[in-house]
């Protein structure tokens, strides 16, 4: 699976390099973006959460087209992103619980 990981140094998606402090001049409008590639098809989505759990880091990714919610353990390696899928149902149903936890 590729991931490419399409976020400014703001965090608002805006492709600035400044981290926010000063104002890039992009008032935030846009979302953390993420492009994934699931099955040769390139996704679009917007990070809904990352969460910490028993010492590992997950990222919710929501699809910008159909609204589908994609789960991954991530990890981050430089300036980039690793996105692993999670391959245990029961961390999956547990990642999934928490997550709507965080956004009710």
């Amino acid at each position: 699976m590729e991931n490419k990981h399409q976020c400014g140094g703001c965090g608002s998606g805006c492709g600035s390099s400044d981290d926010g402090s000063k104002g890039c001049g992009c008032n935030k409008k846009n979302a953390k973006t993420m492009t994934i590639v699931e099955n040769g098809i390139e996704i679009l989505c917007n990070v809904v959460e990352l969460i910490e759990y028993e010492d590992k880091k997950y990222i919710a990714l929501q699809d910008k087209d159909t609204d589908r919610i994609y789960l991954y353990n991530y990890s981050e390696v430089e300036d980039d992103v690793v996105l692993n899928p999670i391959t245990d149902n029961r961390e999956l149903r547990q990642i999934g619980r928490l997550l709507i936890e965080l956004i009710e």
